[in-house]
């Protein structure tokens, strides 16, 4: 595993702010830990003890935390999770349900379409998605997701899938005024042809495309559903362009489908 270097640590020069920036990340992160283990509230003197901190540097840290309601100042002064960590745990937590749901059915998915990379996906905001799961192709040529990036919703296989549940809640006329605002992240596709895409993937229910994302790369997508019929995630199917070919397209296009109602089924069990 590597870990991103910062411009300054390419040049080889020496940035105290960064490592003062990162030391307070991972205080604020022990911090939070520290609050989540915890069977009652926590006063700052509590949590210095704990983490072995000076209680100015926990008050500078529960200030800051509090502004954005990671934590919550009760009356008596003591300090519980916030608003942010209970939202940022129901996210994880849906997550773990969703992969736990498609894990059967990935798996399957892989072994009925030629051994190919299956991801799960989820949409993160209105502009971005990430991959929460990927089973890795047994090919050696093979792509494979970073986990839990973002990835903007402009142009691929996933990215239709989204536009299409877009245009599904918001009409045509939004997503072209989307698309125009993306367009420098896609400057080679006219819109129209895109919007085209958009709407052939809202009415079929599934998506194609062909190294619109990454030169070489062909995919399958089809949208998983909860219980009350939101889309909640995308299943990927993935491989290079040689690979993912017409014949190939029409055998395991419908088993991409049917793992994404799978998938949806065991969502609402």
């Amino acid at each position: 595993m590597t870990r991103e270097t910062s411009p300054n640590e390419e040049l080889g020069v020496d940035d105290g702010r960064d490592r003062n920036s990162v030391a307070s990340v991972e205080k604020a992160m022990a911090l939070l830990s520290a609050l989540a283990r915890a069977s009652r509230p926590m006063t700052p003197a509590q949590l210095a003890n704990a983490l072995a901190m000076s209680q100015t540097g926990v008050y500078r840290l529960l200030r800051a935390l509090a502004k954005s309601k990671a934590v919550e100042r009760l009356p008596r002064g003591s300090y519980v999770l916030g608003s942010l960590a209970q939202e940022l745990a129901s996210a994880f937590d849906a997550r773990s349900r969703m992969k736990q749901a498609a894990a059967e059915a990935m798996i399957g998915l892989r072994e009925l379409c030629g051994g190919e990379t299956v991801g799960l996906y989820t949409q993160i905001n209105f502009g971005q998605f990430v991959c929460i799961e990927t089973l890795p192709g047994f090919a050696r040529n093979r792509y494979l997701e970073h986990l839990n990036r973002p990835i903007p919703i402009a142009r691929g296989t996933t990215s239709l899938v989204l536009l299409a549940d877009m245009w599904s809640h918001y009409g045509s006329g939004f997503v072209e005024r989307y698309l125009r605002g993306v367009q420098p992240h896609n400057p080679t596709q006219p819109i129209g042809q895109h919007l085209e895409q958009v709407e052939k993937a809202h009415l079929q229910r599934y998506a194609v495309s062909h190294g619109t994302r990454l030169p070489g790369l062909s995919a399958i997508a089809a949208p998983i559903e909860n219980e009350l019929g939101h889309m909640v995630g995308i299943v990927t199917l993935s491989a290079p362009s040689a690979r993912l070919n017409g014949h190939a397209i029409s055998a395991w296009r419908p088993r991409v489908t049917a793992a994404a109602q799978t998938i949806s089924s065991a969502l609402a069990s």
